[in-house]
């Protein structure tokens, strides 16, 4: 993909969120969507931009169900591995 940016000026990166599928990708019995590894696998696709960008979560982000207690601790791992300081996109 980052081939296809080079050598345009100003280019940014949005994401529009759904980041997984919200089924058992890997099979661990778990869905994908929402969990350390969809955000880890997401932040690594979106770097190999080597743009910046930002993410506006979708409705489907925060379906780590099988993994977190709470979606404050789901959103709290978004955002740290998505480097984003707020859920909002601005």
């Amino acid at each position: 993909m980052k081939a296809a940016l080079d050598g345009q000026p100003n280019v940014f990166v949005v994401s529009l969120g759904d980041l997984g599928e919200s089924k058992d990708c890997n099979d661990t019995k778990q869905l994908f969507s929402g969990t350390t590894e969809c955000f880890k696998l997401a932040r690594e696709y979106l770097d190999g931009f080597g743009r910046s960008y930002n993410i506006v979560g979708g409705n489907h982000d925060l379906e780590g169900i099988d993994e977190f207690g709470t979606d404050q601790e789901n959103l709290a791992v978004f955002l740290d591995i998505l480097g984003k300081d707020t859920p909002y996109c601005s």
